[in-house]
Parts: C-alpha cells; structure tokens; sequence
C-alpha cells in the first residue's frame, strides 16, 4: 500500500475517507470480519444510523462506506476517545515525517503491536 495524502475540508471528511480506504484495504486483504476505530462521533453516528440520516458533507463517502460494509460477514463500528487511539496517532506522526507507511499493516511498529 502505498500512502495516500487526501485534501478534506473538514475533520469529518478525512475521517470518512481514511475509513473507506481501511475498508478498501482489509477487503483487497480478504479479511471476513472488520472493526474499525474512529475518535469522530459524528461520523461514527452518521456510518451506524438506522435512518439513514448524515451529515451532508460527508453524505457520499458514509452512503459508500454503509454499502460496502456489507461485504463483510461481520463489520463494527466503534467510537474511540483520541487518548485511546495510539495506533492512528504513531500514524499520522510518521507520516508528517516523511516516513514509509506501505508496510505497517502486515508488520506494525513494536510500540504498537500488541503481539
């Protein structure tokens, strides 16, 4: 994989974004049973609602998200408080500095891994 930098107007679109390419991702990995992680409530709200309501900037990318999440035999979304979130942190501080993200999935950092 190779990184990807994304313009979004807001926190809500890049959320909404990372989290359709992470789907992307474990489904070209063929993985059966997801679960992702956000620290945005308004997307996780927007993604899990039974009324298909959303908010309209990230509209497309959520109804596209909901769509594909169906693909999996089993998918959860779940809010996550930024504190808890380290992984996605180490993340977005590597990448600032320029650094190579194509392998973390199969291979993440000791300081992340909980194996």
């Amino acid at each position: 994989m190779e990184g990807v930098r994304v313009e979004a107007e807001n926190s809500e679109v890049a959320e909404a974004l990372v989290i359709k390419e992470v789907y992307r991702l474990a489904k070209e990995k063929g993985f059966s049973k997801v679960m992702f992680e956000s620290d945005s409530t308004t997307v996780v709200r927007d993604i899990t609602r039974k009324d298909w309501l959303t908010a309209w900037k990230t509209s497309k990318i959520v109804e596209e998200i909901r769509n594909h999440l169906t693909e999996f035999a089993e998918a959860k979304i779940l809010l996550e408080k930024r504190e808890a979130n380290s992984a996605a942190d180490w993340v977005e501080k590597q990448y600032n500095m320029g650094m190579e993200l194509s392998n973390w999935v199969d291979r993440p950092p000791s300081s992340i891994n909980p194996h």
